[in-house]
């Protein structure tokens, strides 16, 4: 591959180094200057520009990137269609994921030319999930180097997706005259969302005293394929109330403990047939922990025993989680109290303004998506970043020249969730909060936005912040401390976050912001008409 500078005139079947503005259009870079390409840019007074060249043996980006993906397709796993040098390799069902890191690294040792990145390996994916992306960075690569990478991609597969496989389920919950009652329920309830992701559900759910004898005789009953048991305290040790009755049931325990926090304290036993779980404390929370790793595996069909448990400690969770009375907090806790970044999903379809993009429609002559992003940029915040649908679409363009980190995911397709976890993946480590401020907010004020920062003692129990209109009707932006981010990663479909705000309302503080502020948005035609008249 060859760059030059060159005259305008001269660049026809050159790939444009850097995307040009024209007039009113914007070429984007690697785009194959034509004779349109060239007129349009001459036009527009630009005389000289930078293109690239393909060299004799080099393989343009496109088909490379294709090659590499269709040699990382396996079942469940499929490549999309390349761009920009991008091919995305997404789960077609739901599974769990494995990585080879040997063929992985080999791939992208191969040159840096290429980079192959990918989830860590054993994350849960849903149907449309990214699960990995090759980049070819220049505009093209020689055709040495891919074939060194296809032969490495064909020793064995770098990527595996394994099907989560129906089982039926049964939950003992153990009680104690101390416990609450409203926490078997939440128990049931937690429990359940936390197999939905594998696409199981609870076929029994029944509770026994916190007893030997009284659950060794409850196990033993049980016919389900798996028997999972939330304890009404925690474990000890193997001759503790838990691994004693599964002993006690003619059963077997296979392991106590193991070196993922949270989930130390989590006993795997079986009986006859059956697995048996006995879950740590921290499985009352929705906050991801060790427990989900093993029920992810399991539900794969992939193996779990106790040499495999042991070798766990390493990268493994180690995260702050609601249930945690002291989180880490950055030492520089900077204005508002907390480094707090505001995170704008914009990806959404505009699907019922029937036709129109609303968040290009302008208020008091400003585009709306610009408007919110220009508030959020003048606000306390350590960082704003938005989620977009596309990298040089209309409402990249919008937010030309604000200080706004702009990402585009595949994630975003999948809804509201899908944003929100790619820009929380995207947060710097040293971010201590973040606020999810919908992009359809026409009368959210910067002063809000402070407010909302400053709402929030560091040294408190309130991890949420939900703003809500004067009439006590919630609404958005919403603030979450870093404590909730894990649970925010795991969420899923376009719900946003409604589910976690409710499972810890005892954390949750609102603060009314004046009129409709928090509660007006604009998602119809009719909305629209009814604000450009009467503001509300």
């Amino acid at each position: 591959m060859k760059f030059e500078t060159c005259s305008t005139a001269t660049a026809a079947g050159g790939l444009l180094a850097h995307s040009q503005r024209a007039g009113n259009r914007r070429i984007a870079k690697g785009t194959v200057l034509g004779e349109a390409e060239i007129a349009t840019l001459i036009a527009a007074g630009i005389k000289r520009v930078d293109i690239a060249r393909l060299e004799p043996g080099d393989v343009d980006e496109l088909r490379a990137a294709e090659a590499i993906g269709a040699a990382l397709s396996q079942a469940g796993l499929e490549a999309q269609p390349p761009s920009a040098g991008r091919i995305n390799i997404i789960a077609r069902n739901a599974g769990l994921l494995r990585c080879d890191p040997e063929i992985i690294d080999a791939i992208n040792a191969t040159g840096e030319d290429v980079s192959l990145a990918t989830l860590a390996d054993e994350s849960i994916m849903a149907p449309g999930e990214l699960a990995a992306s090759v980049k070819i960075i220049p505009y093209g690569i020689a055709q040495e180097q891919l074939g060194q990478a296809l032969r490495a991609a064909g020793k064995r597969p770098a990527l595996t997706l394994h099907s989560f496989r129906t089982r039926s389920i049964s939950l003992v919950q153990t009680t104690r005259p101390d416990l609450k009652p409203s926490l078997i329920e939440k128990g049931r309830a937690v429990i359940e969302a936390r197999l939905a992701p594998l696409g199981l559900k609870l076929d029994a759910s029944q509770t026994c005293p916190h007893d030997r004898d009284a659950l060794a005789e409850c196990l033993a009953g049980m016919e389900t394929d798996w028997v999972l048991i939330l304890g009404a305290a925690a474990t000890s040790d193997r001759g503790d109330i838990i691994p004693a009755a599964i002993e006690q049931a003619k059963g077997r325990v296979e392991r106590f403990g193991m070196p993922v926090d949270p989930g130390n304290l989590l006993v795997l036993g079986a009986i006859e047939n059956r697995q048996v779980i006995g879950l740590p404390g921290c499985a009352r929370s929705p906050a991801p922990n060790g427990a989900d790793r093993i029920l992810a595996r399991l539900a794969a069909g992939q193996p779990v025993d106790s040499a495999i448990i042991s070798s766990w400690g390493t990268g493994g969770l180690l995260k702050e989680n609601a249930e945690r009375a002291a989180p880490r907090l950055s030492s520089d806790t900077g204005k508002g109290g907390l480094r707090c970044a505001i995170l704008i999903p914009a990806a959404g379809r505009s699907s019922r303004m029937r036709g129109e993009d609303k968040l290009l429609r302008a208020v008091a002559g400003e585009p709306l998506l610009r408007r919110l992003a220009r508030r959020a940029c003048d606000s306390d915040a350590h960082d704003v970043l938005t989620v977009l649908d596309q990298a040089d679409g209309p409402r990249a363009k919008a937010l030309d020249g604000l200080p706004v980190r702009t990402l585009t995911s595949p994630l975003s397709a999948t809804g509201l969730s899908g944003s929100i976890r790619a820009g929380i993946a995207a947060l710097g480590p040293d971010i201590d909060a973040v606020m999810v401020l919908l992009a359809d907010l026409p009368a959210i004020e910067t002063v809000h936005l402070n407010r909302l920062m400053r709402a929030l003692d560091p040294q408190g129990e309130t991890s949420i912040v939900r703003a809500s209109d004067e009439t006590g009707q919630p609404g958005h932006p919403v603030l979450f401390t870093r404590r909730h981010f894990e649970e925010l990663m795991a969420l899923r479909g376009d719900r946003g976050a409604a589910d976690l705000i409710r499972s810890h309302a005892g954390r949750l503080a609102q603060l009314v912001l004046p009129g409709r502020a928090a509660s007006l948005d604009l998602d119809t035609p009719e909305d629209w008409a009814r604000f450009e008249t009467t503001g509300e």
